[in-house]
C-alpha cells in the first residue's frame, strides 16, 4: 500500500493550528511518525506572533515534526489536553515545549509545573530576557533549561540537542536572530 499524499491538520476544537502536507509517504513513514523516530511533537507558547512563527519556521524543516502554537497560557493548557495527532488517529505527548517568559494570563512558572504533571517526558525551555529568573525556573519549577534573548536558531539547536542527544534533530539554521 502506498499513500501518495497525506495532509496533517493539527488542531484541537475551534483552534486550527497548522496544516501541512507530506508527499509520497510510505506506510513505514507513518510508523516512524507514530513512534517518534522521525519527528518531534513541539509546543511553542508565546504572546508574540513573531516568536511563534520563528519557532515554526525553525522546526518545519523536518516535515514529520508536529508543531502546536499557543498565544497564551490558556491556549497552552488546551493544547496539552489535545496533544498532536500523527495523522492516523494516534496522539503523541509533547517532546519539546518552549515558553516565553511573559504570558498575558499565566506565569511561566505555573505553566511549567502544569506541563511537568501532564507531559512529564517533555523537555521544557523558557525564553528569558532576564538571567535572574533562570535558577528559580530550572530548580523549583521544572524547566529543562532556559534560552536567553536575543537568541538564534543555532542557540535553540544547541539546547535541544543537549536535551535530546539520542535524536537526530534538524532545524533551519539560516534564520537570523529573534530580537
Amino acid at each position: 500500500m502506498h499513500f501518495s499524499h497525506i495532509v496533517y491538520i493539527i488542531g484541537c476544537g475551534k483552534n486550527l493550528i497548522i496544516v501541512f502536507c507530506i508527499d509520497n509517504l510510505r506506510p513505514e513513514g507513518i510508523r516512524a511518525i507514530m513512534t517518534g523516530r522521525e519527528g518531534l511533537a513541539i509546543l511553542v507558547v508565546s504572546e508574540s506572533l513573531f516568536i511563534r512563527h520563528y519557532f515554526f519556521h525553525i522546526f518545519e524543516r523536518n516535515k514529520n515534526n508536529l508543531i502546536r502554537l499557543a498565544a497564551s497560557g490558556r491556549e497552552a493548557v488546551e493544547a496539552m489536553g489535545c496533544p498532536p495527532a500523527t495523522g492516523d488517529g494516534f496522539f503523541r505527548p509533547f517532546d519539546l515545549v518552549f515558553i516565553n517568559d511573559y504570558l498575558p494570563d499565566m506565569g511561566a512558572a505555573e505553566l511549567l509545573e502544569r506541563i511537568a504533571r501532564e507531559h512529564p517526558g517533555a523537555k521544557r525551555f523558557v525564553l528569558l530576557t532576564h538571567v535572574n529568573d533562570a535558577k528559580r525556573l530550572i530548580g523549583r519549577h521544572g524547566a529543562t533549561g532556559v534560552i536567553m534573548k536575543p537568541f538564534t536558531s543555532g542557540d535553540i539547536l544547541k539546547r535541544v540537542k543537549e536535551a535530546l542527544p539520542e535524536r537526530n534533530i534538524r532545524i533551519a539554521e539560516d534564520i537570523t536572530t529573534c530580537f
